[in-house]
Order: C-alpha cells, then sequence, then structure tokens
C-alpha cells in the first residue's frame, strides 16, 4: 500500500517540478529580454548623444568658418578699395571679385553643413532601425504561448504515462 501512495507522490513532485521549471525559464526569459530591451535603449541614447554632439561641433565648426570668411573678405575688399583709391583705378571690379569670392565660400560651408546634416540624419535613421530591430530580436527570444501549451502537453503526458505505468510496477514489485 505504501508503494502507490509513494508512486503517487513521486509523479506529483515530478509533475510540480516540472511547471515549476517551465514557469522558472519563462522568468529567466522575460529578466533576458528586458536586459536586452534596456542594452538596445542605451546604446541608441548613446548614438543620439553622439551624433548630437557631432551635430554641435559641426554648426559650431561652419558659424566659426562664415565668421572667419566674412571677416577676410572685409579685410580683402578694404584692400581692394584702398589699391584702387591709391592708383586712381576703379576698385569696384576688385570688390565685386572679393564679394563672390566670399558669396562662395559661404556656399561650400552651406553645401558641406548640409551634406554633415544628410549624414548625421542618415545615421539617426540606421540607429533607429537598429534598435526597433534589437527589440524585435529581445522579444523574438520569448518562448510564448506555443512554447507553454509545449510545455503543459509534455508535462500531462509524463503524468499519464507514469500513472499508466504505476499498475504494472505494482505487479512486479509483488512478483519478487
Amino acid at each position: 500500500m505504501a508503494f502507490p501512495v509513494l508512486a503517487a507522490a513521486g509523479i506529483a513532485v515530478s509533475v510540480g517540478s516540472k511547471i515549476l521549471g517551465s514557469r522558472a525559464r519563462k522568468e529567466a526569459e522575460e529578466r533576458r529580454r528586458e536586459a536586452r530591451r534596456g542594452n538596445a535603449l542605451e546604446q541608441l541614447r548613446h548614438t543620439m548623444s553622439g551624433l548630437s554632439a557631432r551635430r554641435a561641433e559641426e554648426l559650431a565648426a561652419s558659424r566659426q568658418q562664415e565668421r572667419f570668411g566674412r571677416r577676410q573678405s572685409a579685410v580683402l575688399e578694404a584692400r581692394a578699395k584702398a589699391g584702387g583709391a591709391e592708383s586712381g583705378t576703379g576698385s569696384a571690379e576688385q570688390v565685386q571679385d572679393v564679394q563672390l569670392g566670399e558669396s562662395e565660400f559661404l556656399s561650400s560651408i552651406d553645401v558641406q553643413l548640409r551634406a554633415v546634416e544628410a549624414e548625421l540624419t542618415r545615421r539617426q535613421v540606421g540607429a533607429g532601425k537598429q534598435y526597433e530591430a534589437a527589440l524585435r530580436a529581445a522579444d523574438a527570444d520569448m518562448s510564448g504561448p506555443t512554447q507553454d501549451f509545449l510545455d503543459f502537453a509534455n508535462t500531462a503526458a509524463f503524468a499519464i504515462n507514469a500513472w499508466d505505468a504505476l499498475p504494472k510496477a505494482l505487479d512486479t514489485d509483488g512478483d519478487d
């Protein structure tokens, strides 16, 4: 009589441990998922911060170049006017050349800044896509309802097989 009780208790303990093991696996998956999501968010923050700092540096550098270009043009324009006045020739053409050079220089700074902005925007979009992909990968690692059902089915099949094997084990125990 003690053997069937022990066997039933063993089956119950085994089924219970399978259920607890499944629950522990699920909790570990959830912790891993949250850690991966946190890492992805931190990577996104780091990337965006770096891109923002680069944008600020490029804007500051372009403003500095613009100021430098304007100062240089003002100096060249003043020299052209002074040179024309000293020689008695017209300085309008020289001043116009200086102004044209200043305009071309400032345009090149604008083109360069737009190229940098476009590159930074592409990188931001890429970082966003990388973040979303990391979130999808973290979510894909979760087992989901299908795995939960399979765990339940395995546990139920184990319990049924063990219960079916119990009478055979009792018969062989009495034969000794």
